[in-house]
């Protein structure tokens, strides 16, 4: 039987560098802009120039991907595809709407990488409501020998085989890893 894995999707640059790369090329555009007349980036170089446009819109995709989903987790399921496709879809909704409208005026009018970010997060709430009703689905009991010596109550730990972290402090919202308690002889509870 194959075992479902764990899937990340495929990201080669972290997000650290992509908002890097998106501040160069739009502190680029902003040079362009104030330097060189618009009749001459519309005519003369308007290829380079177009280019350049193409370079922000990716790279800010990027930026955008990874800062809502990109840190997500999704198992090789039918579940775990079907939310992946359900934040994309919901994405690509908001991005075709006011938010994508909002996001170009940041970037390409006023030049603001920082209020770039700061939008993104105004659907990262959004965007972890969804993922969160699939995460759920995969929280489990524990009841181990040392969740009884812990908590002396033999209250049972809650254990997440999405993230593979078992809930510490539920205060606090902690989530820890730890593979020594997950032994063949502790009983999942539910």
């Amino acid at each position: 039987m194959k075992r479902n894995l764990t899937y990340i999707p495929n990201v080669n640059v972290k997000a650290e560098e992509q908002v890097e790369s998106l501040r160069r090329l739009v502190a680029k555009k902003k040079a362009n802009d104030e330097k060189i007349p618009k009749e001459l980036l519309r005519t003369q170089y308007k290829n380079p120039y177009e280019k350049l446009l193409k370079e922000i819109r990716d790279c800010a995709g990027k930026v955008l991907y990874l800062q809502t989903i990109g840190s997500l987790r999704f198992n090789r399921d039918v579940d775990g595809q079907s939310c992946y496709r359900q934040l994309m879809a919901f994405l690509n909704e908001r991005n075709s709407g006011e938010f994508g409208r909002c996001s170009w005026q940041l970037l390409m009018s006023e030049y603001n990488v920082d209020g770039y970010i700061h939008h993104i997060e105004s659907i990262r709430k959004s965007v972890l409501d969804i993922w969160m009703e699939y995460w759920q689905k995969h929280c489990i009991t524990y009841m181990t020998s040392e969740s009884i010596g812990m908590n002396g109550m033999g209250l049972p730990r809650i254990y997440n085989t999405l993230t593979k972290n078992f809930l510490i402090d539920v205060e606090n919202n902690t989530w820890e890893e730890h593979p020594e308690w997950l032994r063949e002889n502790t009983a999942k509870v539910g």
